[in-house]
């Protein structure tokens, strides 16, 4: 006591409570530590500071937290972010028992601010709904229907690219072809109707983007994430009357082949009737955004890869030239696209820089024991890397920090191109991997023909900037580069 006295007297009560309290936090927080050591069977980690853990590390640098720290702990490794207890994994063994586990040891689950923003998603659902959403969205997205759509997206990219002035900045220009397709292909629309609600969507969706990685304080008008709730409900209630009126006159809407609004509205479900609009609106909503941010991410690095290495991307155009001529484009096939050379191209860029800056996320509903011995406690969730370290594995992948996309070749230097989807995680894989996985690599092999078969004087020069939320190029590109195709 009489030290207490003494320090109280020459600091002040409020720096001996302060004190005090950083002294009670530590032994809660070291307790805590412990605890966790016992509960996952020592797995190395840390839950880092209290109540925070290691959050704004993660915020800050998602890929460069978790390269880190599989560098420091090895292939599994315990943390607390953004309120959760969270279990990286980035074993092939590990990952494969995620992906395959029953619902009643994993099931689909995330950070609160995703929890919220992507409610009745098909994505964070479990059960017959999910299997019921899925099976809606897997038919939708079938290769019949996207060669159907193929042309409409045709049309709509280049007409998008021709009104490019340049430069511009490549990612959010991406962006804003991919999601303008996607409008199309979801909605349909005449001109006039199609321009107001591509115009509607995308002012709410910057409003909702912003949300994903905000505070989960809820003010309403006066918070970003109260202002991203906001915006996803008028989202799904804008797409929601749009459903209404194209089942109360379906024959007005209908032009050409069946944009995906519909046929989600006229598919039977497992008791043979139609699904209610909620549920269609809510998967037109995760069909949206699905087609839109990854895919930019994924054609935003091709292109930097192919203005750097000239060599490939004389192969590419050459290849593109083989199937779709030298003149004016002829209407797109999936026949058309199916080029081994170009579907290497964009393995090695999913390789090294996978369009999600951090993996997948599942959360544990009972103790999971992983094949490495370690438990995964009930409650806590789990995160498969679909980027560091076993994309960088030398034995699986040679010279694994070198673009070579022959080795996903039938006759590269390894054999990768057989367990493309075994080997790295670019998708997720189980009942919840991305079930629109062929559209988006249509896409982004459509979009880099459009690009790369234009003549250089009618193309605007691309100037490539780091994204926010670390997604920056693996390869570290300048700030500002510009490049000409």
């Amino acid at each position: 006591m009489s030290l207490l006295w003494r320090l109280a007297s020459r600091a002040g009560p409020a720096a001996l409570l302060a004190m005090v309290l950083h002294l009670y936090l530590q032994r809660r927080q070291a307790a805590k530590e412990k605890a966790a050591r016992a509960l996952t069977m020592n797995l190395p980690g840390t839950l880092g500071s209290y109540w925070l853990g290691e959050t704004l590390a993660f915020a800050a640098a998602m890929r460069e937290f978790e390269r880190e720290r599989f560098a420091r702990y090895g292939n599994a490794f315990y943390t607390h972010v953004a309120g959760k207890n969270v279990v990286f994994v980035a074993d092939r063994a590990s990952a494969d028992f995620v992906y395959k586990a029953p619902e009643t040891l994993i099931q689909a689950g995330t950070f609160d601010t995703f929890q919220a923003l992507m409610k009745d998603s098909v994505l964070l659902m479990t059960g017959r709904d999910h299997r019921q959403s899925r099976l809606q969205i897997t038919k939708v997205l079938s290769d019949a229907q996207l060669d159907a759509n193929l042309r409409v997206l045709q049309d709509v990219f280049g007409d998008k690219l021709r009104a490019w002035r340049g430069p511009v900045e490549m990612h959010s220009a991406l962006k804003d072809v991919l999601f303008t397709g996607a409008c199309r292909v979801l909605f349909g629309l005449d001109a006039e109707l199609f321009g107001t609600v591509v115009r509607t969507l995308k002012d709410l969706s910057a409003v909702y983007g912003k949300g994903f990685f905000a505070l989960p304080v809820d003010l309403g008008d006066y918070s970003e994430f109260g202002r991203a709730l906001q915006a996803r409900e008028q989202l799904v209630l804008f797409i929601r009357e749009l459903a209404v009126r194209r089942r109360s006159q379906p024959d007005m809407y209908k032009q050409g082949a069946p944009d995906l609004l519909q046929l989600l509205l006229d598919l039977r479900n497992e008791d043979g009737g139609v699904d209610d609009v909620d549920r269609v609106a809510s998967n037109a909503q995760t069909l949206l955004f699905g087609a839109t941010d990854t895919t930019a991410s994924l054609v935003a690095h091709a292109l930097l890869r192919l203005h750097e290495n000239p060599a490939v991307l004389d192969r590419v155009r050459a290849e593109f030239q083989s199937t779709l001529g030298t003149g004016p484009l002829p209407a797109a096939t999936l026949q058309a696209l199916k080029l081994p050379f170009v579907d290497a191209v964009l393995r090695e860029c999913l390789r090294l820089r996978p369009p999600f800056a951090s993996g997948t996320w599942r959360t544990a509903v009972a103790d999971v024991t992983l094949p490495s011995g370690y438990v995964v406690p009930r409650g806590w969730m789990i995160s498969v890397a679909m980027d560091f370290p076993q994309n960088h594995d030398a034995e699986a992948f040679p010279e694994p920090d070198a673009f070579y996309p022959n080795r996903f070749l039938p006759t590269g230097s390894s054999a990768a191109h057989a367990d493309f989807d075994g080997a790295l995680n670019p998708f997720g894989r189980g009942a919840h991997g991305c079930p629109g996985k062929g559209f988006a690599l249509a896409e982004a092999k459509l979009l880099l023909a459009l690009i790369v078969l234009r003549p250089n004087k009618a193309f605007p020069r691309l100037v490539a900037v780091p994204q926010k939320w670390c997604d920056k190029p693996a390869h570290e590109a300048a700030e500002g580069m510009e490049m000409i195709f």
